[in-house]
């Protein structure tokens, strides 16, 4: 996704991949799983030193 594209879809972010044509765009909000989270420290080199907090991403649900 494109900044112009995520203006016109306030439920997308920047840099999401998106089915753009046919079939895809048409079922992408089905085919879209949602996104996980990680927080971490890090040192200050930005190693990552340990998981503070962590949200898995969610797979889209069965169609059909």
């Amino acid at each position: 996704m494109n900044d112009a594209q995520v203006a016109l879809d306030p439920s997308l972010k920047s840099g999401d991949i998106v089915g753009q044509q046919g079939i895809e765009k048409a079922y992408n909000t089905l085919l879209m799983g949602e996104d996980g989270a990680k927080r971490v420290v890090v040192n200050s080199v930005g190693r990552e030193i340990r998981t503070l907090d962590e949200d898995p991403p969610t797979k889209a649900s069965a169609c059909g």
